[in-house]
């Protein structure tokens, strides 16, 4: 899945969620290769202490750094979690973003993505994600 289709597909999610719930989304982060934590973590905080929800989200091997990302959030402010795993299938190589031509088709790759959904703790949300 190229990064267009990834990002398109978060923002179409990030709007669904603003849309089904009271909270103000300040959109999507999407966290990348080159990607600072330590300006992610205060993005986030200072996003959450302004009452607003923030939906995080990352694919195949920055799911990781997302994950820590988030947890160190987790200590600065009260926030409330909801988590999605979803999967894209892809023809791009998850770690070098190669087409692999296998002559008629092209080899298909599913990768994973994490969404979070934070919202400043006690928030009002109706989501069928697991809470953490």
């Amino acid at each position: 899945m190229s990064d267009d289709i990834f990002v398109d597909k978060i923002k179409e999610i990030s709007g669904d969620i603003e849309v089904k719930n009271s909270l103000k989304n300040a959109g999507p982060i999407i966290i990348g290769k080159r990607d600072s934590m330590n300006e992610k973590v205060e993005e986030i905080i200072n996003l959450i202490k302004e009452s607003q929800s923030v939906v995080i989200s990352a694919k195949g091997n920055n799911i990781g750094k997302m994950v820590g990302i988030v947890e160190i959030a987790k200590t600065k402010v009260e926030i409330d979690q909801y988590n999605k795993l979803i999967k894209q299938q892809t023809e791009q190589h998850p770690k070098t973003g190669e087409v692999i031509d296998k002559g008629l088709e092209n080899k298909k790759f599913l990768v994973p993505i994490l969404i979070c959904y934070l919202v400043p703790r006690g928030g009002n949300v109706d989501l069928t994600w697991t809470k953490q």
